[in-house]
């Protein structure tokens, strides 16, 4: 019930830190494929308010730059509705 109303996302965006362990060799692994000239697709359920939150928390603290997760990405899907996205 909490995580379909949302509030356990809410509680999770306050306060990342509490809730996602965070590993900076994901970051620059992607980062590798990318600048390799592989295509990336990020496909979440999630809502693009979490799905930002939780990227900029996990992901942008070790890109160079100025560059963000959504530079990673070539497509990036939220609220997908997984499985039925892939129907």
């Amino acid at each position: 019930y909490t995580h379909v109303e949302g509030e356990l996302k809410a509680e999770i965006i306050r306060d990342p830190a509490k809730f996602v362990e965070v590993d900076p060799q994901n970051a620059l692994a992607l980062l590798d494929q990318k600048r390799a000239g592989k295509k990336l697709l990020l496909i979440t359920n999630s809502d693009y308010v979490y799905t930002q939150r939780i990227m900029e928390y996990a992901y942008d603290p070790y890109l160079p730059g100025d560059m963000t997760w959504r530079d990673l990405f070539d497509v990036t899907v939220v609220s997908s509705a997984k499985p039925n996205f892939f129907a």
